[in-house]
């Protein structure tokens, strides 16, 4: 198993955020992670990328427990993610912003790093050739956001967190994320993807653990939880809360 989160709880003050939260990624998959807003997701990446620190559970990676390390430490050892607020460099170009993560991992990989070969690979990937001398805070939020995952590649991560990737894409870029996202999976990549894009969801993800309020109240296939009732409540709990705003 490529990751695994075990009991994992934290608090807030008198929220409590996650209680008690199983969630496992296999490497060469896809595992979404959905639930209505505020039900624990981006609290739980944080809690794996190192961020957020845990009232009670364990977290491992690669049969290593990760407790206690910083997340560069954990990025170090092949975790990248993406954030659900863009975090690129918008004064520097989508080449400069790739060329800023080959450059970190030059610093400390044990394996030699050609920075501009590897920055040149990962635009071709993520399709941002045309773009790639563009300053990033002049780019539509769907090219930003390919940036910001060229950038994560470019670290060579074994397993990649997707923090609402497609917010912004348009129906033609989320078909060509779609794709690369199973060609990533195809060479062996590890990808744990929050998004609220249920369709995008079905498609791509093999498994699929569901949080309402910090509980995890469901996982399975996405067809097994499309079926389930609690997973259908949850959502449909949601709906008429915002319906009623």
């Amino acid at each position: 198993m490529l990751l695994q989160a075990n009991g994992i709880s934290v608090q807030f003050g008198g929220l409590q955020a996650l209680s008690d939260v199983d969630l496992d990624v296999t490497a060469g998959s896809i595992t979404g992670l959905i639930g209505p807003n505020g039900a624990g997701k981006t609290t739980m990446f944080n809690v794996i990328c190192g961020l957020q620190s845990t009232t009670q559970g364990r977290v491992t990676f690669e049969d290593q427990d990760v407790a206690g390390l910083k997340p560069h430490e954990r990025a170090r050892l092949g975790l990248a993610r993406t954030f659900q607020r863009l975090e690129v460099f918008g004064s520097l170009s989508a080449y400069e912003n790739i060329l800023v993560a080959a450059e970190i991992r030059s610093r400390w990989s044990d394996e030699k790093v050609d920075s501009k070969k590897v920055t040149e690979e990962v635009l071709d990937r993520v399709d941002l050739r045309r773009v790639a001398e563009h300053r990033v805070d002049t780019m539509p939020t769907g090219l930003a956001r390919l940036v910001e995952l060229g950038r994560a590649l470019a670290c060579a991560p074994k397993l990649l967190l997707l923090d609402e990737p497609s917010s912004g894409l348009s129906e033609e870029e989320t078909v060509f994320f779609a794709a690369l996202l199973r060609s990533l999976t195809a060479e062996g990549l590890g990808i744990l993807m929050v998004e609220h894009d249920v369709e995008l969801v079905m498609d791509v993800c093999e498994r699929i653990h569901v949080l309402d309020f910090g509980r995890k109240i469901a996982a399975g296939t996405p067809p097994e939880v499309q079926a389930d009732p609690a997973v259908q409540a949850a959502y449909l709990g949601a709906a008429g809360a915002d319906d009623a705003a």
